[in-house]
């Protein structure tokens, strides 16, 4: 997000999911296309919706955006992922889609059931538990 704020316009934005995000050399990329070139790639996980949003939030005039969808890229992707995503970031809360107010209520109880409930269960019996213990020192 700090590169798609900073770096200007006219700009190469390259969306799709980790295979770009790593495998593509985006200052080879600018010098050959004397461009700037922003890598806005993202774990598939979070799905194509989200990640346009997140784009569309930070484009300009004159960018140019190449998208590649991979044949597991969803538009809706994972909501556990992409409610983590918005935990560590919370600008992208704003990229979040649901189909209906009972799916995004379902969505933020199952993530935090994942996220707290599971950790604080485990973390409890951690300390009661001697298999639990000599299974993970």
């Amino acid at each position: 997000m700090h590169l798609l704020d900073s770096v200007p316009s006219p700009r190469l934005i390259l969306m799709s999911g980790s295979s770009t995000a790593f495998g593509v050399d985006s200052d080879l990329l600018s010098r050959e296309l004397e461009i700037p070139v922003v890598n806005a790639s993202l774990y598939y996980k979070l799905g194509s919706r989200f990640m346009m949003n997140q784009l569309k939030a930070t484009l300009k005039k004159g960018d140019i955006v190449r998208i590649s969808l991979a044949q597991v890229l969803t538009s809706e992707g994972d909501y556990h992922e992409k409610l983590l995503a918005a935990d560590f970031y919370p600008p992208a809360k704003h990229w979040l889609h649901f189909a209906s107010f009972s799916e995004e209520i379902s969505a933020y109880a199952i993530h935090r059931l994942c996220v707290y409930g599971i950790s604080k269960l485990l973390r409890h019996f951690w300390g009661k538990s001697s298999v639990l213990r000599s299974l993970y020192s």
